[in-house]
């Protein structure tokens, strides 16, 4: 095409016309301008390129002489132009395809004051390491992805006419630019909002932003990050992901009602508030983790938080877990390692579809769940040093019991659940030094082992409704131990386990038919070998009764 123009313009000057500023005329066809030539045979000339116009190559080193140019039907594209100073199109108003600066070495600023229209395209902005600045201050919207990444000393990224960017917006590796601005940003789709590894960035301002209906929020690696505003925003149809900037000392969404992914606050170590005043449901998992100042987590309004995980980890100053409303859990719900958290308080909690684990937690007291209905896995607690009482007086079923505090001055001494009614599959409490009470008054059912070990101060296992155990039966290693009576034990389909147990007087179970396997009771010198010689009768597989009193020592 640029043959045609050069032979147009040599025309033009023998003829004797003069070419006049800015004329009113137009290039049909694609323009390609690899050198300084080419960039002359089209200076003045047009207004209008109806196709594309891709700058690039050396000894370019400014685009004066497309100063009239007002539209680009198609993409405009400034790639390898190492010579390339100023990107400046003072009366560019409009492209219909994408803007692409990529890889320009000597590129120190974008100045495009009229461009107010990207039809289709992208806008990307990658790899100009002298770029300084951008300026593109009447861009309305950007019809795909818009990428400003990577450019080493960019220091100001003007878009202040920015409302919508339906595929996405990505500010990465962007290492001195300190402000980002967007304040009539209002929406983003597509892949979301993404600021990642902006090292020097201090604000991110994004005051009329509403929705991202994108894939992602995501703010991470931003180390000098000290302010994140987004006061409008109202929910997010996939994730929300705020961690590891260090210097983020509160982060606030007074607006945000639903997040439709996960939500995940982590790593942001001089993090001290984190506040989210009206947010009503986290589809996904909902992480807060790894924070050394965190002091105040508030969502009074929170009552759903969907499958994965509800996870508070190692929130070192956090006191208190209050969330009022929070009624269901569609995943596993994780308390753990948060070194001076007092309180767990969930009064409207009622079901969790998954695990609940509370662990290493050493200065919280008691774990009462007051409504706490069903868990769907498995309730594991351990190694949570202060912890003397666990209380769920409405907990009727769940899928695993794990109560194994192991630290040598854990100070459990009870386990009250009232209304259990089912476990269906493994129940293990040991390694509880100083537990006495073990109270489970309506448990009917486990459904594989029942594990009751080295429990230092329980006088007594009373399991008054319990008829079945899927698999083994095992009572070993309780010190104090006097007492083990299942009225009611019908069915056992596994092995029957008694072992050191050195207090054991009474072992209690009358209404017992078959044992499946083998039966064991071996080393419990204050037992009766006449009580339990019974037994032998009652299993399919082999009896072994020695170490008890008056019975035969153990080989």
């Amino acid at each position: 095409m640029l043959p045609a123009l050069m032979f147009l313009l040599s025309s033009l000057a023998l003829s004797g016309v003069a070419v006049a500023a800015c004329p009113d005329a137009e290039h049909i066809g694609d323009v390609e301008i690899t050198d300084l030539s080419q960039l002359v045979a089209i200076s003045d000339v047009f207004r209008t390129i109806r196709g594309s116009l891709t700058i690039g190559g050396d000894g370019i080193a400014d685009l004066n002489g497309l100063a009239c140019l007002e539209r680009v039907s198609e993409a405009l594209k400034v790639v390898n132009a190492p010579d390339l100073r100023a990107l400046s199109l003072p009366r560019l108003s409009f492209i219909g395809g994408g803007l692409s600066l990529v890889d320009n070495a000597g590129l120190e600023t974008v100045d495009l004051p009229s461009l107010s229209t990207l039809e289709e395209g992208d806008l990307t902005v990658r790899g100009n390491p002298a770029l300084r600045s951008i300026e593109l201050p009447r861009l309305a919207d950007t019809p795909r992805v818009m990428t400003v990444t990577g450019n080493a000393v960019l220091e100001n990224l003007e878009l202040s006419a920015l409302s919508t960017a339906p595929w996405g917006i990505a500010v990465e590796d962007n290492p001195v630019l300190r402000r980002l601005e967007l304040p009539a940003l209002i929406q983003v789709g597509g892949n979301g909002l993404v600021l990642v590894g902006n090292q020097g960035l201090q604000a991110a301002l994004l005051p009329e932003l509403l929705d991202v209906d994108g894939v992602q929020l995501r703010v991470v690696g931003n180390d000098s990050l000290e302010r994140l505003e987004l006061p409008q925003l109202r929910g997010t149809q996939e994730h929300v992901e705020v961690s590891g900037n260090p210097r983020l000392v509160e982060l606030l969404f007074p607006q945000l009602m639903r997040v439709g992914g996960h939500l995940r606050v982590a790593r942001n170590v001089g993090l001290l508030r984190l506040a989210l005043p009206v947010l009503n449901s986290v589809m996904q998992d909902l992480q807060v983790q790894d924070h050394g100042a965190l002091s105040e987590f508030s969502a009074p309004e929170l009552s759903r938080v969907g499958r994965v995980v509800f996870r508070l980890d190692r929130n070192n100053a956090l006191v208190s877990l209050f969330l009022p409303s929070l009624r269901h859990v569609e995943g596993d719900m994780e308390v753990t390692a948060n070194r001076v958290l007092t309180e767990i308080s969930l009064p409207s909690l009622t079901d969790v579809e998954g695990e609940v684990r509370v662990a290493q937690n050493p200065v919280l007291p008691h774990l009462l769940i007051p409504g706490l209905q069903s868990i769907g896995r498995k309730l594991w607690l351990y190694e949570n040093r202060d912890l003397s009482e666990l209380r769920m007086p409405r907990l009727e079923r769940v899928g695993e019991l794990w109560v194994s505090e192991l630290l040598p001055d854990s100070k459990l001494s009870s386990v009250l659940l009232p209304e259990l009614k089912t476990v269906d599959w493994s129940m293990w409490v040991k390694n509880n030094p100083v537990l006495e009470v073990l109270a489970l008054p309506k448990l009917s059912e486990v459904g594989e082992v029942l594990r009751i070990f080295e429990n230092g101060k329980m006088p007594e296992l009373l399991l008054p409704e319990l008829k079945t155990v899927g698999g083994e039966l095992e009572v070993r290693g309780n010190k104090t131990l006097q007492r083990v009576r299942l009225p009611q034990l019908q069915t056992l389909r596994g092995g029957l386990d008694v072992l050191s147990n050195p207090a054991l007087l009474e072992f209690s179970v009358p209404q017992l038919r078959v044992v499946s396997w083998t039966l064991w009771i071996r080393k419990n010198p204050s037992l009766s070998t006449r009580a339990i010689l019974p037994l032998e009768a009652r299993t399919q597989g082999s009896f072994i009764a020695c170490g008890n009193r008056g019975g035969e020592p153990c080989p």
